[in-house]
């Protein structure tokens, strides 16, 4: 019985200093990411867009080096964008390669897209209901 214990303990231990690696790996993406350093006409209408891929389409670099970290990541980006002051662009960016790392082709929720907590509160309740 304390083999046991022993074992799930080494095991727990692992697992959250593996999540506590991912998290970090990701967070530092993440900073360096800035796709409001190229403003054009086109981010006037980021919060009227149709669906989320058309705005991680206009930064496939910045896309790949997130979704290299797959659902799994999902989360991180989402408390990331919570937890860090951003401009409005960097944070829909972010949210909208949740969607698109998540498969979801259309909006959640009907808020604006310019909400960004209501689009991250709503992929949270995606994520934990789909789990």
């Amino acid at each position: 019985m304390k083999k046991t214990a022993f074992f799930l303990a080494i095991l727990l231990c692992i697992t959250l200093a593996s999540c506590t690696g991912q998290k970090a790996k990701i967070y530092k993406t993440m900073e360096k990411i800035d796709v409001s350093a190229e403003y054009t006409a086109f981010h006037i209408m980021v919060t009227n867009l149709s669906d989320p891929t058309l705005y991680t389409e206009q930064y496939p670099e910045e896309y790949s080096a997130l979704a290299e970290f797959g659902k799994e990541g999902v989360p991180y980006i989402l408390s990331y964008t919570l937890e860090t002051p951003l401009n409005s662009l960097n944070a829909a960016f972010f949210v909208f390669c949740c969607y698109d790392i998540l498969g979801i082709d259309d909006w959640l929720i009907p808020e604006p897209l310019g909400n960004i907590e209501a689009h991250i509160t709503a992929l949270q309740e995606y994520i934990d209901s789909n789990e």
